[in-house]
């Protein structure tokens, strides 16, 4: 460094702009580690509550204070198949009720993921609901609509030891004209609905296995 550039100000010397980039950066960057790290805490604990609140309205549970009712009502339980651990909720209303497992399929788009609550017997399908999904808007998202949900309520999907396969049938088909195995599908969405009526049958066929049910398929 010159004699010259010794007797400026720190502000006037050449480098003096690069040094003041860097630590503006380091700011910069802090600044929004913190702010992300806060974020997505909260995020978490948003999603968790909002999960906790779907397994709980699958067998119509109080959810004025979620984490109580949750705590009261839902157990989580584990078994090992096949040398892997594989969890669901056991659902008491003072006495044990049914399960929900976790379920994934794949979708037109991307991954379904689902929880599927059924009957304490293993026999009956007592809800469904959509975790996330990545279906066309306005047409195959329409599987997280509850008219669409709502129709696996109390579908029984055993039949002489024998897992039952459920298809679909047009939106307009009248209810008279239907049978318990059947689901009407999303007008403009074949792909999506099958997807779920696929992903349903085939976690069903592996659930039953692992819960040492084993029905015919």
């Amino acid at each position: 460094m010159s004699n010259n550039q010794e007797k400026l100000p720190l502000n006037e010397r050449k480098l003096f702009p690069v040094f003041f980039i860097l630590i503006l950066s380091v700011i910069f960057i802090t600044v929004l580690a913190i702010i992300y790290t806060s974020t997505q805490q909260r995020v978490e604990n948003f999603r968790i509550n909002t999960e906790k609140k779907q397994i709980l309205n699958l067998f119509n549970l109080p959810t004025e204070d979620v984490s109580a009712s949750f705590e009261k009502h839902v157990k989580l339980k584990e078994k090992t198949h096949n040398g892997n651990n594989f969890q669901y909720y056991e659902i008491f209303d003072r006495s044990p009720v049914g399960y929900v497992f976790k379920i994934r399929g794949n979708g037109l788009w991307g991954k379904i993921d689902a929880f599927l609550a059924v009957d304490i017997k293993f026999r009956k399908i007592i809800g469904f609901d959509i975790i996330s999904q990545n279906e066309t808007p306005g047409l195959g998202a329409r599987i997280t609509e509850d008219i669409f949900k709502n129709q696996f309520n109390n579908k029984i999907f055993v039949d002489k030891n024998s897992l039952i396969k459920f298809s679909l049938v047009s939106e307009e088909t009248p209810e008279t004209q239907m049978t318990g195995n059947q689901i009407k599908q999303i007008t403009g969405a074949t792909s999506s609905s099958n997807a779920v009526v696929k992903m349903i049958y085939e976690q069903l066929k592996k659930i039953s296995v692992i819960m040492g049910t084993r029905y015919k398929s």
